[in-house]
C-alpha cells in the first residue's frame, strides 16, 4: 500500500500528528437486500498463450510454485445496505476494484530463486520494524493466490492491482539475461487466473522492493545508469512475457514514499535520514528517470502490438489552510501539495520538469532534466493512477533554514488538525471532501487524457485482533469511512473530474511495512497466528459487494 497521505507519522519536530474526535458520516439503511453469498466462479475457460522462458538446455523442467488447494468458500458476513432509493450512481463501465502489492502480501521470499530486496534487508535493521516483522510468509499469497483469486470473484470487481516482485524475476537486479523460471511461472499463474475470471489485470512493476544489489535510488552515476538500465530490461521482460494479457501498467508506486520517507524521514527501505536537503531530490530524480525509461520502451516496443496503457501511480494528502483569510497559509496548502503531488505529476502530466515554485524554493538542491528528458517526461502516463487517505489541515512556518537545507524547511508547513475530524487507527484524519476536491483539483491542473484511476483508498481500523471482533465497531468506523469517500468521489465526477477506476485497499490484511502485522486494511481478515494464514472476509467485505453491483452507493 501507499503511504500517499502520509501514511507514515512524520517526526514530532516537523509535524504534529493528526487528532480527532468525531465521528464519520452514516449510510442511511433502506430496507436490507438478500443476503450476500459467494457466487459460484465463472467457467474456466482455455487460458491465453504467454511466454515462457524455457530453462537451460539439459535443466530438469521447472515446475510452477505448489500451490495450496483452496478450502471452501468462505461465507461473507451479513452487512448493512450500501445502497437506497437515492443512491449516487456512478458512470456505466465504471470500474471497481481492489489492490495488493508483492511484499505485502506474498511471502516466499526464499523461493524460486528469489533475491533479497531492499526490504528484507531494512527489516533486519533494529526497531525499523514494529515487533521486528518482515515478509517472510506475509499472507501467503505465494501459495494461496488461487484461494485469494476466488474471493475476488466473491467480491465481484473488474479490475485488480498487484505489483510483480522484481527480484522475484531478476534476483540481483541484472542488466541482461533471462528471469528466473519459477518466478515468470507464478505471474503467469496469476494473470491467466485473473483473465479466466474476467478480472482486468493492473500490474505494478516497481512497488518499493527494489533488489538488495542495487542498492537505493539515491546511487550517484555510474551506479545510477546501471540501476536504470536494470528498470528498463526488468520492465522489458514484463511487457514481453505478459503483456498479451496485461493491458494496464504501472510503473511506480508511491515515488514521493520511496523518495521521501525512504531518502529523508528513514522509516522506508533503504531507511536513510543523514542529508536531509539532498537526498530525496535525488532519489526522485532517478525515480522519474526510470519511470522514462520504463514507459519509453513500452511505447516504443509494445504499445502499438498489445495495445496497453501505461501509467504511474502517484500518493497525495489534500491540503487545506488552517486559515483561510490568511494569505501564508493558503500559500502553505499550495505548496505542500505542490511538494507531494507537483513534484512528480508536473513532470509527467504538466510541462515535463518540476514546478516552478518548487524549483525556486529548493535552487541548486534539485537535480536538472535535460532539454531531452524533459520532453521525454511531458504525456508519458496514459492514464493517472492516484492514491489518496486523508487531508491536512496546514499552517505556514517561521522560516528556518539550515546551511545543507532540509526537505521540511523546504515545504514549511505545521499541521493544525480539525478537532472535529475523526481518525483511522494511523491517525488520519476522515475528511471524504478532501478527496473530492483533490479529484477536482487534479482533473483542472492536468486533465490526464486517460482519466484518473484510483488505485488505493481505505483504512486502517483498531479493534480486529481477531475474526470473532470483526462485527464490532470497526465494522461500523468501515462502512462509514467508504460511504463518505465513494460519495466525495461520485461528486467529483458528477463536477467533471474523469474517474474512471476505484480499487480498495486493500484485499487482505497484510505487511504493513514500518508497522508490521499491527494495522489491518483489509477487507479481509488474515489469521497472521495460523500458519495456514486463514482468510475471512470482513462484514465491509458484503457491503463493497452490493456497491458494486449496483455500481452506485448510499441512500
Amino acid at each position: 500500500m501507499a503511504r500517499g497521505s502520509m501514511r507514515w507519522a512524520p517526526p514530532a519536530a516537523l509535524a504534529a500528528l493528526c487528532l480527532a474526535t468525531a465521528a464519520a458520516a452514516q449510510v442511511v439503511a433502506p430496507a436490507p437486500p438478500p443476503p450476500c453469498v459467494v457466487p459460484t466462479p465463472a467457467p474456466v475457460v482455455a487460458p491465453l498463450c504467454a511466454v515462457v522462458t524455457p530453462a537451460p538446455e539439459g535443466a530438469p523442467p521447472v515446475a510452477a510454485p505448489t500451490v495450496a488447494a483452496p478450502p471452501p468458500a468462505p461465507a461473507v458476513p451479513a452487512a448493512p445496505p450500501a445502497v437506497g432509493p437515492g443512491a449516487k450512481a456512478f458512470p456505466p463501465g465504471f470500474l471497481w476494484g481492489t489492490a495488493t502489492s508483492s511484499y505485502q502480501i506474498e511471502g516466499a521470499i526464499n523461493e524460486g530463486g528469489r533475491g533479497p530486496s531492499i526490504w528484507d534487508t531494512f527489516c533486519k535493521q533494529p526497531g525499523a520494524v514494529v515487533n521486528g516483522e518482515c515478509g517472510t510468509v506475509a499472507t501467503d499469497h505465494y501459495h494461496k493466490y488461487e484461494e485469494d483469486l476466488d474471493l475476488l470473484v466473491a467480491l465481484g470487481v473488474k479490475v485488480y492491482r498487484f505489483s510483480i516482485a522484481w527480484s522475484r524475476l531478476y534476483p540481483n537486479g541484472e542488466t541482461a539475461g533471462e528471469p528466473l523460471p519459477e518466478g515468470v511461472a507464478f505471474y503467469n499463474n496469476l494473470i491467466d487466473g485473473l483473465v479466466r475470471r474476467n478480472i482486468t489485470p493492473a500490474a505494478t512493476l516497481y512497488h518499493w522492493d527494489l533488489p538488495a544489489a542495487l542498492e537505493h535510488w539515491a546511487v550517484e552515476s555510474p551506479k545510477r545508469d546501471n540501476l536504470i538500465n536494470a528498470f528498463g530490461h526488468y520492465s522489458r521482460t514484463c511487457f514481453r512475457l505478459y503483456g498479451d494479457r496485461v493491458k494496464h501498467w504501472l510503473t511506480l508506486n508511491e515515488p514521493w514514499v520511496a523518495a521521501i520517507i525512504g531518502h529523508v524521514v528513514g522509516e522506508h527501505a533503504p531507511g536513510h535520514k543523514e542529508k536531509p536537503g539532498t537526498e530525496g531530490y535525488v532519489a526522485a530524480h532517478a525515480l522519474l528517470l526510470g519511470h522514462l525509461r520504463s514507459a519509453r520502451i513500452y511505447k516504443g516496443e509494445f504499445q502499438a502490438a498489445q495495445r496497453g496503457l501505461v501509467g504511474l501511480t502517484l500518493n497525495s494528502d489534500w491540503h487545506i489552510p488552517f486559515d483561510a483569510a490568511d494569505p501564508a497559509d493558503v500559500e502553505a496548502a499550495a505548496r505542500n501539495t505542490e511538494f507531494v503531488l507537483g513534484h512528480f505529476a508536473h513532470p509527467i502530466f504538466g510541462a515535463g520538469d518540476y514546478p516552478p515554485r518548487m524549483k525556486a524554493i529548493v535552487g541548486n538542491r534539485l537535480p536538472a532534466f535535460t532539454a531531452a528528458e524533459v520532453a521525454g517526461l511531458k504525456g508519458s502516463a496514459d492514464f493517472f493512477g492516484l492514491n489518496h487517505y486523508t487531508t491536512r489541515r496546514v499552517k505556514a512556518q517561521a522560516p528556518w533554514a539550515p546551511p545543507e537545507g532540509n526537505y521540511w524547511a523546504d515545504i514549511l508547513t505545521e499541521d493544525k488538525p480539525d478537532p472535529a475530524w475523526s481518525q483511522t487507527d494511523m491517525a488520519w484524519s476522515v475528511v471524504p471532501s478532501g478527496f473530492k476536491a483533490l479529484l477536482v483539483h487534479i482533473q483542472e491542473t492536468y486533465a490526464p487524457a486517460g482519466g484518473i484511476w484510483v488505485m488505493e483508498n481505505g483504512l486502517a481500523a483498531a479493534g480486529e485482533t481477531s475474526a470473532a471482533a470483526l462485527n464490532a465497531t470497526a465494522a461500523v468506523e468501515r462502512q462509514s469511512f467508504f460511504s463518505g469517500y465513494l460519495g466525495a468521489m461520485q461528486e467529483a465526477i458528477t463536477e467533471g473530474a474523469d474517474v474512471r477506476a476505484y480499487c480498495i485497499w486493500s484485499l487482505l490484511d497484510n505487511f504493513e511495512w514500518a508497522f508490521g502485522y499491527d494495522k489491518r486494511f483489509g477487507i479481509v481478515w488474515v489469521d497472521f497466528t495460523d500458519a495456514a494464514r486463514k482468510r475471512t472476509p470482513k462484514p465491509i467485505f458484503g457491503w463493497y459487494q452490493q456497491v458494486i453491483a449496483a455500481n452506485a452507493v448510499g441512500a
